[in-house]
C-alpha cells in the first residue's frame, strides 16, 4: 500500500520542497494545509520565498549563518531599501583625474595619468567592511578603464600612439597590478580599429571583454567581444549605427542602432527618420572578423516606434549593471546578492524634432523580457519585432529628467534606476525606481490617514506604485506611444553638509547611493548613502 503523503517526516518535505523553485513553491502552499504549514513553519522555505521576492540569491559565506539570521538580514536590508532609511553616510573627496569606474561594489578613480584608487563601499547588513587600496603606476598612460572584483580582474586600455594606431588592452590584477594568471601569456590584448578612435565603453561580463570604440567621423563605430582568458576574439561589428552595447546574457549581446545624420545635406534630405533599434547577436557563434554593420549576422531586432518627420535621432545608449551571470567574489561575507534571472536594462534615446527641440526619452525594460522572445526563436534568425509586438504592455517609456547624465552613467543596478530631480522653489531631490516583480509588496506601509497608492509630504516627495499606462509627449514619434510596466517610485533629499550646493548627479550601487556635489570652495565631493 503507497505511503500517505502526510506520513512523510516533516524534515523530507522540507528538503524536497527547497529544491524547487519560488513559483512552484508557493503552489504547493495551496495544495493543502500541511504543505502550508511545512512552508510557513521552515525557516529554510521561508528564506527561500524572501530571497525570490526580493529579487536576491543566496551566497554561501565562510562565517556560517542560519537560514533565520539571513532571513533577518534580508528583510532588514529590503526595509532599508524600500524607506530609503540610510545606515551610513560619508564624504569622500572626488579626485582631479579624469578616469573612474563604478562595479562590483568598488569606486575606483584615477589620481593622475598611470594610477588609480579603488574604495570598496561598506555595508553594514551584508558584512562588507570599508576598504581601500591603490596601484601607484600601472607602467602607461590610461586611457580607459574597467573592472571586476569579484574575479579580481582590472582592464586598462592603454593611451593610443595616435587616434588611428593599434591600441592596448592590459588584463591585470586588480589589487597587485600584476598580470592576471587567468589571463594569457603576455596579458594584453591588441587591436587595429576600423576607424580614427576617440572614445572607449568597456564592460567584462564572466569570461568576456566587451569593447565599444567610438570613431572620431562615426561612420567606423566599433564593437569588439574577446575571451579575456583566452584572448580570441568572438565579434567585431563596425558601422555608423552603431551608437553602444550591453551582455543581455552569457551569449548574447544587445547592440544599440541609431542612424544619424552626419552632414547638412542628409539632415536637408531627411523625411522620416529611420527609427531606433535593438539588435541581438548571439557573440560565442561569432569567428572574430570584422563585419559590417549591414551585413552583420543576429537573432532578432526590437523596432522602436516609428518617427515624424524631421524629427532627428542623435544617440542610443543602454546601460545595465551587473553583467548577466555576475557572482560575489568566493570569499565575500555577503549572504545574498542581487538574482542573475534578471536585469534592467535602462535606454537612453537622444533627439531633436521641431516641436520638442532636444529631448531624451528613457526606455526600461528587463532582461528576461527580451530572452523570452530569444528562446522563442527556435533557431530562427533576422526576425524583426516592432513596437506593437514587444513594447506597450512590458516596457515603460518617459521622458529623462533634464539632469539625466550622459558622463556619470551608473544609474541602474538590478531591478533599480535612480535619477535626480528638481522642483522650482524646492531642494534638489532623488527618485529611486524599482522595476522589480514584488516591488508593490516591498513598499513602506502608509502613514496613518495616507493613501494605499500615493504619499506625499510637505516637500512634495513621493511614494507611489505606478501600474497605469503613461504616454509619451507629441513630436517625437508618429503615433500615440502608451507603456504600462510596473514600478515603485520613492523620492528623497540626500544629506547636505555646511556649504554644499546642490548635488549635480547621482549614482547606484547594490547598497549605496552615490551622489556628485561642490561646496562653496569649489571642491567636487562623493557622498556616500549606505543602505
Amino acid at each position: 500500500m503507497a505511503s500517505k503523503v502526510d506520513e512523510l517526516p516533516t524534515e523530507l518535505i522540507v528538503h524536497v520542497f527547497a529544491e524547487l523553485n519560488c513559483a512552484d513553491l508557493l503552489r504547493c502552499r495551496e495544495v493543502c494545509r500541511l504543505f502550508d504549514a511545512v512552508c510557513k513553519e521552515s525557516a529554510v522555505l521561508q528564506y527561500k520565498v524572501e530571497l525570490a521576492k526580493a529579487g536576491l540569491e543566496d551566497h554561501p559565506t565562510p562565517r556560517p549563518l542560519s537560514a533565520a539570521e539571513r532571513t533577518q538580514l534580508l528583510r532588514k536590508h529590503q526595509a532599508a531599501w524600500s524607506s530609503l532609511d540610510i545606515s551610513y553616510e560619508e564624504v569622500v573627496p572626488m579626485l582631479v583625474g579624469q578616469t573612474w569606474e563604478l562595479y562590483g561594489g568598488v569606486l575606483a578613480q584615477g589620481p593622475d595619468q598611470s594610477s588609480l584608487r579603488f574604495r570598496q563601499l561598506p555595508s553594514a547588513l551584508r558584512g562588507i567592511e570599508d576598504k581601500e587600496w591603490t596601484i601607484e603606476d600601472l607602467g602607461f598612460e590610461i586611457r580607459d578603464f574597467a573592472m571586476d572584483p569579484a574575479q579580481e580582474l582590472l582592464v586598462a586600455i592603454q593611451m593610443p600612439d595616435s587616434p588611428t594606431s593599434v591600441f592596448h588592452v592590459h588584463l591585470r590584477n586588480i589589487y597587485t597590478a600584476a598580470p592576471h594568471t587567468a589571463a594569457p601569456n603576455p596579458a594584453v590584448l591588441t587591436h587595429q580599429p576600423d576607424g580614427m578612435q576617440v572614445s572607449y565603453s568597456i564592460q567584462i561580463s564572466g569570461d568576456h571583454l566587451g569593447v565599444f570604440v567610438m570613431s572620431a567621423n562615426e561612420i567606423s563605430n566599433e564593437v569588439v567581444i574577446w575571451n579575456w582568458k583566452t584572448g580570441v576574439c568572438k565579434l567585431r561589428y563596425v558601422g555608423r549605427t552603431l551608437d553602444s552595447f550591453a551582455f543581455l546574457s552569457e551569449r548574447h549581446v544587445l547592440l544599440g542602432l541609431a542612424k544619424r545624420p552626419l552632414n547638412q545635406a542628409e539632415l536637408q534630405a531627411l523625411r522620416t527618420a529611420e527609427e531606433p533599434q535593438l539588435l541581438v547577436a548571439d557573440f560565442l557563434a561569432g569567428t572574430g572578423e570584422l563585419v559590417k554593420m549591414d551585413e552583420a549576422d543576429f537573432l532578432c531586432a526590437f523596432h522602436y516606434p516609428s518617427m515624424v518627420a524631421q524629427a532627428v535621432p542623435l544617440g542610443i545608449t543602454i546601460r545595465s549593471d551587473p553583467a548577466p551571470g555576475w557572482t560575489p567574489h568566493p570569499d565575500s561575507p555577503v549572504p545574498f546578492f542581487t538574482a542573475r534571472e534578471d536585469r534592467l536594462l535602462v535606454i537612453t534615446f537622444t533627439v531633436y524634432s521641431v516641436l520638442e527641440g532636444h529631448m531624451q526619452s528613457l526606455l526600461f525594460v528587463r532582461t528576461s523580457t527580451l530572452l523570452s522572445y530569444v528562446d522563442a526563436l527556435k533557431g530562427e534568425t533576422k526576425r524583426r519585432f516592432s513596437w506593437d509586438e514587444w513594447g506597450p504592455n512590458q516596457t515603460r517609456m518617459m521622458r529623462a529628467p533634464r539632469h539625466h547624465s550622459s558622463v556619470w552613467v551608473c544609474y541602474v543596478f538590478g531591478m533599480r534606476f535612480v535619477t535626480a530631480r528638481k522642483r522650482r522653489g524646492k531642494p534638489k531631490y532623488i527618485e529611486v525606481y524599482d522595476f522589480s516583480r514584488f516591488a508593490r509588496h516591498r513598499r513602506a506601509a502608509p502613514e496613518p490617514g495616507q493613501g494605499e497608492e500615493e504619499e506625499e509630504d510637505i516637500f512634495g516627495l513621493e511614494d507611489h506604485w505606478m501600474s497605469d499606462e503613461t504616454e509619451m509627449p507629441e513630436g517625437i514619434f508618429d503615433d500615440k506611444v502608451a507603456t504600462s510596466l510596473p514600478y515603485h517610485m520613492r523620492t528623497m533629499i540626500p544629506p547636505r553638509g555646511d556649504g554644499e550646493k546642490d548635488f549635480q548627479c547621482v549614482m547606484l550601487s547594490e547598497d549605496t547611493i552615490i551622489i556628485m556635489c561642490n561646496d562653496d570652495s569649489h571642491h567636487r565631493n562623493i557622498r556616500l548613502l549606505t543602505f
